[in-house]
């Protein structure tokens, strides 16, 4: 017979903090080997056809489109004001390159 009691306090990789934490490790370990190899690469000679600047505004724009979208169980008045930037932003940098696009 299980024990009811002691079932519950085992922690849960997936429901639970360490899940978290290997997330954020994983994401973290990928973005510096990422960045790591396109600076080898850029500084090594090496040519490549890659726009660094789009990959760069490309991870800022995935970064504010997560903040808006993502839903989080306990919105906090902070992040309420994060969300307010990341839509101005967001909103203002498309214009102002949707305008650019149309003057250039």
């Amino acid at each position: 017979i299980i024990n009811r009691s002691r079932q519950s306090k085992t922690p849960h990789a997936v429901d639970g903090k360490l899940f978290r934490i290997l997330q954020l490790v994983a994401v973290l370990l990928f973005g510096i080997l990422d960045t790591s190899y396109a600076v080898y690469r850029r500084y090594s000679g090496q040519y490549s056809s890659v726009s660094y600047v789009a990959h760069i505004v490309g991870s800022l724009v995935g970064l504010m489109v997560g903040l808006i979208v993502l839903k989080d169980r306990k919105e906090e008045p902070w992040e309420r004001h994060i969300k307010a930037v990341s839509w101005t932003l967001l909103c203002s940098m498309f214009g102002s390159f949707i305008l650019w696009n149309l003057i250039m």
